[in-house]
């Protein structure tokens, strides 16, 4: 049987995740992992091992690849080798001085980049590039879709694709005001096709803010710890704005009135919070990360006033609150997330459960959950999150009456002695694990003909974001 060489990625010692319904190896010994014609994806091995490894005939095929570092000497060999490759995550980047190579890429559409020194040409007809840390960036990027420069110093880049649709510059150090992007931020409603925007912790300033008010089809903006802004007025000049990451200080919430937000993520102060209430269209909220304002005895009469004028609501987060099992009953709501709350116990539980007897999903990672907690549990859920929660091997047992349970995450429960394959109810397809390690070979191969799928767990979260908007 050929080995299919559709989609692999590489990242590390051993095998740790397939695809389709082939049978996953476990193998340190990545010559003999090879010769197992079942064997389709590979995931992690560092760059060294690359080539000495990998066939030359596997690589010859790949259009999806993974790796963990890249050199110069690994970047245009790897050229030579998989001519065919589409998307590439180089992973980390300090030894690659050029990315001129990328250039002779015939098919290459997705670039992925950490600290690089010399983020200086990209191939043309690259639609996705994704860069974190990298400085300075130059080049012409003209053909891109989506670009994402996280942390970035940009230096000369020639042009910019009209028809650019998303745009994330978080924490991307530049002068909107003298951009080197032959455009300032003032000037963004030249990107008409643009949906997506996302400027959190850069240095905006109320002049330049006139670019994103011109802006008339955005769907989406994140403005979060752009501390040169206080004046938000110009989201009144946004007809199509559903989803919104509001700013943690400053923002005026009285300009809700002028939106129809579907999604809102916001850090701001509990006297703000009826302010929600002008969003009845709200489908997803997430108000995490107030924790120095969870002594109040206030909060919870504010939010459950909140909760019982947003009829449409079905996702909600209210990680860290101390107040969690005083919400009251919304029959509509499906996701909920109130991760990190310490004071959750498997008596506040049993309140929560009864206010949300609807939920199909349900975060309760750090939670002082225990087995009894898990028992009241409704047997409905489809998708629960117990990462770093007091279960043992009997709670993880008592989750098979959970016949609809689809995905499971029990990272960093440390009371789960091992991860016999019997323990996992017979339903779950995705399973969150961080320690890989911990489970031996005979295990992996048990839930890989299960057809269960083993990710970490930030991993499983993205996947299963329910609309959630990430900042």
């Amino acid at each position: 049987m050929a080995f299919p060489t559709d989609i692999i990625r590489i990242v590390g010692h051993y095998v740790v995740e397939t695809f389709a319904d082939l049978e996953l190896l476990f193998c340190t010994e990545w010559r003999q992992a090879l010769t197992y014609p079942q064997a389709m994806a590979l995931v992690r091995l560092s760059v060294p091992n690359l080539f000495e490894c990998v066939p030359r005939a596997v690589l010859s095929g790949v259009r999806q690849l993974a790796m963990e570092s890249c050199s110069d000497k690994s970047l245009t060999r790897l050229v030579n080798v998989a001519p065919k490759l589409q998307d590439i995550d180089l992973g980390l980047c300090l030894e690659l001085t050029s990315t001129e190579a990328l250039a002779q890429f015939q098919d290459l559409d997705t670039v992925r980049m950490q600290l690089c020194t010399s983020c200086s040409v990209f191939a043309r007809g690259l639609t996705h590039l994704e860069l974190k840390g990298c400085s300075p960036i130059s080049g012409d990027l003209s053909d891109l879709h989506t670009l994402k420069l996280h942390g970035c110093v940009i230096g000369d880049i020639t042009h910019m694709n009209q028809d650019l649709r998303s745009l994330d510059l978080r924490d991307t150090h530049w002068s909107f005001r003298s951009s080197p992007l032959g455009w300032t931020l003032s000037q963004l409603h030249q990107l008409t096709a643009l949906r997506e925007l996302k400027l959190s912790n850069c240095d905006i300033k109320n002049a330049d803010a006139a670019g994103i008010a011109g802006m008339k089809d955005l769907h989406t903006l994140c403005i979060n710890d752009c501390f040169s802004l206080n004046d938000f007025s110009f989201i009144k000049e946004l007809p199509n704005l559903r989803v919104f990451s509001a700013p943690l200080d400053g923002f005026d919430w009285s300009l809700l009135q002028y939106l129809n937000l579907e999604s809102l993520a916001t850090r701001s102060n509990a006297d703000q919070l009826h302010m929600i209430a002008t969003q009845p269209n709200l489908r997803s909220l997430s108000i995490r990360w107030w924790s120095h304002l969870f002594n109040s005895p206030d909060i919870s009469r504010i939010l459950s006033a909140l909760l019982s004028r947003l009829p449409l609501l079905h996702s909600l987060d209210v990680s860290n609150w101390s107040a969690v099992h005083d919400l009251p009953v919304h029959l509509g709501l499906r996701h909920l997330v109130v991760d990190n709350s310490f004071f959750l116990r498997d008596i506040e539980l049993q309140t929560l459960v009864r206010s949300f007897p609807h939920l199909v999903s349900l975060s309760l990672s750090r939670a002082r959950i225990t087995d009894a907690g898990l028992a009241l549990l409704n047997h409905t859920l489809q998708h629960l999150n117990i990462s770093a929660c007091q279960i043992t091997n009997a709670g993880l047992r008592s989750l098979h009456q959970m016949t609809n349970l689809k995905s499971l995450d029990i990272s960093e429960c440390d009371f789960i002695t091992d991860c016999d394959p019997m323990l996992i109810p017979p339903s779950v397809e995705l399973l969150g694990l961080n320690n890989h390690g911990s489970m031996n070979y005979e295990s992996w191969r048990s839930l890989r003909q299960r057809g269960v799928e083993v990710l970490d767990s930030k991993t499983l979260k993205a996947r299963l974001a329910f609309g959630f908007i990430s900042n």
